[in-house]
């Protein structure tokens, strides 16, 4: 997926609250095998290429982070949303297709 974001091919959405919640996540023990400099690269390419959008409050999601891409995807138009943990989310947003990363390219071949 970082490679069609880079490629211009996927547009990547975020806000300062998201771009929050991932330095967060790439801390969390289940990223240990991977290098700290290569995740941090990573979030850092993503925060070059990435438009970022101002919010407004939603209170959809059980897991009051996960507001955070709810009210992104909405500010956007965003066709999809990629989680890896679509329980806490609606199966749709507004018009935003909750997806799994397996799911959004299964979408992009059609």
């Amino acid at each position: 997926m970082l490679s069609l974001i880079e490629a211009g091919d996927l547009l990547w959405c975020v806000s300062e609250p998201i771009l929050a919640e991932y330095r967060e996540a790439i801390s969390r023990p289940k990223f240990s095998a991977i290098r700290a400099e290569r995740l941090q690269g990573v979030l850092s390419t993503l925060s070059q290429a990435a438009v970022f959008i101002p919010l407004a409050t939603v209170a959809e999601s059980a897991d009051e982070p996960d507001n955070r891409f709810l009210e992104c995807a909405e500010a956007a138009g965003a066709d999809y949303l990629v989680t890896g943990n679509k329980r806490d989310f609606p199966a749709r947003w507004k018009k935003t297709k909750i997806v799994n990363a397996r799911e959004l390219f299964a979408a992009l071949k059609k």
